[in-house]
């Protein structure tokens, strides 16, 4: 059976929401968050790690100890996106103007491709666009899913660690 980090999103009020989790080896943490700031982010990471099989970036080091505080505290310059971390933060970051304002993944692939290749650097390989398509869909699934949870409720969930 694999290891879950299990992720708990509830619904606090029209402008928080509580981003609960517990890792594998049953510690948890618990963030009050203002939503407009940190939900998109935060369910765009889990829709890329997912479908990508990332065990080293966002979720799968909440799994491994690091506090979501740490994580988010990080100085975004200092990643490097020689690493898997760091290239995430930039896929996602592609990947916000694709979803959000409906950017053509060609368009964006070429210029992520583009700033990639300054640092000698490549697009990852599953990185295609048909991998924006199922991530364009999963968010929309993700989001309707949490515009469905009513205020004082959970939506539930589960990121599998390797």
């Amino acid at each position: 059976m694999p290891a879950l980090l299990r992720i708990q999103l509830q619904r606090v009020s029209p402008t928080h929401h509580a981003f609960v989790f517990e890792r594998p080896n049953g510690t948890q943490e618990s963030y009050p968050l203002e939503t407009k700031t940190y939900l998109f982010h935060d369910l765009l990471h889990f829709a890329v790690e997912t479908e990508a099989g990332l065990q080293r970036s966002f979720y799968g080091r909440l799994a491994r100890g690091n506090s979501y505080k740490e994580l988010v505290e990080v100085d975004q310059e200092s990643l490097s996106i020689r690493e898997e971390n760091g290239m995430t933060e930039t896929i996602v970051g592609a990947m916000t103007g694709i979803v959000k304002q409906d950017l053509d993944p060609v368009r964006a692939m070429e210029s992520l491709r583009n700033y990639l290749e300054t640092s000698g650097l490549r697009v990852p390989d599953w990185f295609t666009v048909e991998f924006t398509l199922r991530i364009k869909e999963r968010m929309r699934r993700l989001q309707g899913q949490w515009q469905g949870t009513p205020f004082g409720q959970t939506m539930e969930l589960f990121f599998e660690v390797q």
